[in-house]
């Protein structure tokens, strides 16, 4: 297992852990409880991080016979001013959303809104000529009857640095073998 999966794996366990003392500070039960059912070994072995050697199967992101030579510009300039205040704006608005439907509806709608959204966030079709839509996503998001600039300019397939996806490489980086993009002109 990867060092980059193991963490997700240790944080998701610290949360349910952390989850599970706050459950029981709110039912009157003691924390010593929850330590009971949880002992300190297992405190202590996730939060412990993986010693592990980093090491890549399929290759590294800068892999100049993979992926192309690659330039430093995009690196050194940062985004557009804009670019921050926009999204700074979309978070406080779907924060906001959050809060009137926790208001309306009870917390556990957000709750089950943010698990909706992980699980459509995460499906996609396998690497090829056809990228995956995300329809459910941009159902969920209310992106649908969006229609920005995105949706008829750039559109990489028309683009001349074009190169088709490596369907190999794409699965080994969606089955965590391999690092990168899953398409070598998503650079």
């Amino acid at each position: 297992m990867q060092n980059g999966a193991l963490d997700v794996i240790l944080q998701q366990w610290q949360r349910i852990i952390s989850l599970l003392h706050n459950w029981f500070d709110g039912c009157g039960d003691t924390a010593e409880d929850a330590d009971r059912l949880f002992p300190k070994c297992l405190h202590s072995t996730l939060s412990l991080s993986a010693k592990a050697i980093a090491h890549e199967i399929g290759g590294l992101q800068n892999d100049a016979l993979r992926f192309g030579l690659q330039g430093v510009k995009s690196d050194i300039v940062g985004s557009h001013p804009l670019e921050t205040s926009y999204q700074s704006a979309r978070k406080t608005q779907e924060e906001m959303k959050k809060r009137i439907l926790a208001d309306t509806y009870g917390t556990a709608f957000p709750l089950k809104m943010d698990l909706d959204r992980q699980i459509l966030s995460r499906f996609h079709r396998p690497a090829g000529a056809i990228p995956s839509s995300m329809l459910g996503l941009e159902a969920l998001t209310g992106s649908l009857d969006d229609f920005g600039f995105e949706d008829y300019l750039n559109d990489p397939r028309e683009s001349e640095p074009f190169r088709p996806a490596d369907m190999h490489h794409g699965m080994e980086v969606r089955l965590g073998l391999s690092k990168g993009p899953v398409c070598p002109s998503f650079l």
